[in-house]
């Protein structure tokens, strides 16, 4: 379903993603990040961002920003991709966005 993210007017969106290691052997890790606004007005923006990382590392990863509007309603995603499921860790997040109206 996914949880309800607010956030002030703003033009653009900045999220940032860490992703552990928890396996015991070097692994190749893809993060999906997509914006799809529920006026279609945007269309779909989608990041991908790649790394790879060793036994029980960690990794930030602060890609650039979306385009948002204010009062704009959306879907956020955020996947996780080619890296082991752990057991109790999502490997995809949603959130309905919702930013404020100006003023």
């Amino acid at each position: 379903m996914g949880q309800i993210l607010t956030v002030p007017a703003t033009g653009r969106l900045h999220c940032a993603v860490v992703v552990t290691n928890g396996a015991f052997v070097v692994q190749p890790v893809t993060v999906r990040i997509t914006f799809r606004d529920n006026s279609g007005r945007r269309g779909v923006q989608t990041i991908l961002l790649h790394a790879t990382l060793g036994p029980s590392a960690s990794r930030a990863f602060i890609p650039k920003a979306f385009k948002v509007s204010t009062s704009e309603r959306g879907t956020l995603t955020i996947v996780l991709v080619n890296a082991p499921h752990l057991p109790g860790a999502p490997t995809t997040r949603t959130y309905h966005l919702l930013t404020t109206p100006a003023g």
